[in-house]
C-alpha cells in the first residue's frame, strides 16, 4: 500500500469505529432514559391513586366487627394479649384475643346492634 492509502484506510477505520461506539452509547442512553420515564410515570400514577384513596377510619367502622370496638377496650385487649403471649406463648395470646372478639360480637348481638 502506498502511504496515502494507508492514511486514508486508518482514518476511515477510525471514523467507522467512532460511529459504531457512538451508536452503541446512544442506544444505551435511550434505554436508560426510557426506563427512567416509565418509572416516573408509574410513580405519578401510584401517587395519584394514593391521593384519591379514602382513609379507613374506625369511626365509620361496622360496630359488629372488632374494628368498631371502642379504642380503650381494644387497647386493653391488646395489652392483655401481649402479656399472655409473653407468659404462656403465642397461641394462648391469639386464643385470648379471638375469645374477646367473639364475646364483643355476642354483646353487640344481644344489644341488637348486629344481625
Amino acid at each position: 500500500m502506498r502511504p496515502g492509502r494507508t492514511l486514508r484506510f486508518v482514518s476511515i477505520s477510525a471514523w467507522l469505529w467512532a460511529a459504531t461506539l457512538s451508536a452503541t452509547a446512544h442506544a444505551y442512553d435511550s434505554n436508560a432514559m426510557d426506563r427512567h420515564l416509565q418509572h416516573q410515570q408509574a410513580t405519578r400514577v401510584q401517587n395519584h391513586q394514593n391521593d384519591n384513596r379514602q382513609p379507613r377510619s374506625r369511626a365509620g367502622a361496622n360496630p359488629c366487627t372488632v374494628a368498631g370496638m371502642p379504642a380503650a377496650e381494644r387497647q386493653t385487649i391488646e395489652q392483655n394479649r401481649a402479656r399472655i403471649m409473653r407468659e404462656r406463648g403465642r397461641e394462648a395470646g391469639l386464643e385470648y384475643s379471638r375469645a374477646q372478639g367473639r364475646a364483643y360480637r355476642e354483646r353487640m348481638r344481644a344489644q341488637g346492634g348486629c344481625p
